[in-house]
């Protein structure tokens, strides 16, 4: 994201060069405008992103005294609306997890894996960057500091969950000086190099548990963590509880998880009686 707005502040820096404007003060929204309609006719995909540039620079310029503000009125207009995005259904999860067989390896690691994601919501980038010593076991939590935010960050661990890392470490997990808490089942062991792993582990059980998978449906290992984030709100939690559980800075990120909580959705509907009415 940092150097998708890089791109294109520095794209509109060029842009205001060749039109010869070399002060900030001189910027008029024509311009703002020429810009978006030029940058539209490569980008009209991704002009959300864009437009979210445009308006962190114009903020920059507004707390250093410039006036902007005609320019942040044709910045406001709505973006383009997100998708909803679905996820996995409690049953689903619960087959998934009863399908596969602890009795052989990898099955005591990919259960606790799953189990891990399913009931914290972590970030796959961070669970395959576990270590040993982040499992604090008397305080039924793990310790970790996030790669996306670089934020410190302790997550309650259910017993359950807790006893299937146990018994991966004592009794699945190769002998290896290696630090990370999941390493490969093969020799030679080394830790997972990229989440799309977890995605590999995933899909194997699912289609054990026969549960399919279409492209946009939302069963994928992230859609564990929205599994977490959708749960949490539908089950009476705020929006800010699921941002401290899923470790966004913010409640901006954590509103698509409201988006897919239809029960919630629904006592927000007003009677038609109410339109064109006061309300």
């Amino acid at each position: 994201t940092k150097e998708r707005v890089k791109l294109t502040i520095r794209s509109f820096m060029i842009f205001l060069k060749e039109r010869n404007i070399r002060e900030v003060y001189g910027i008029s929204p024509e311009e703002v405008r020429c810009f978006i309609e030029e940058t539209y006719e490569g980008h009209n995909g991704s002009m959300d992103s864009v437009i979210y540039a445009m308006r962190l620079f114009f903020q920059y310029l507004e707390s250093a005294g410039v006036d902007v503000k005609k320019i942040m009125i044709l910045l406001s207009f709505p973006m383009k609306a997100k998708k909803v995005k679905p996820t996995f259904t409690e049953d689903e999860l619960v087959k998934i997890l009863s399908s596969i067989d602890r009795t052989t390896a990898p099955g005591k690691r990919d259960f606790a894996i799953l189990s891990l994601a399913v009931s914290t919501g972590i970030r796959g980038s961070d669970l395959i960057s576990l270590n040993l010593t982040d499992i604090k076991w008397r305080e039924k939590e793990i310790h970790f500091t996030q790669r996306k935010t670089k934020k410190s960050i302790s997550l309650p661990v259910q017993k359950p969950v807790l006893d299937s890392i146990a018994d991966y470490v004592l009794n699945e997990r190769p002998k290896s000086e290696l630090h990370c808490l999941f390493v490969t089942c093969r020799a030679p062991h080394h830790a997972f190099s990229t989440s799309s792993d977890l995605d590999g582990i995933l899909k194997k059980h699912m289609k054990v548990a026969d549960i399919a998978h279409e492209k946009g449906d939302g069963k994928s290992f992230h859609g564990l963590r929205r599994f977490i984030g959708t749960g949490i709100v539908s089950h009476g939690g705020t929006a800010t509880i699921a941002a401290e559980v899923l470790g966004h800075h913010g409640i901006a990120a954590t509103r698509q998880y409201i988006s897919t909580d239809m029960d919630g959705l629904r006592k927000c509907l007003l009677s038609r009686s109410t339109i064109g009415g006061a309300l």
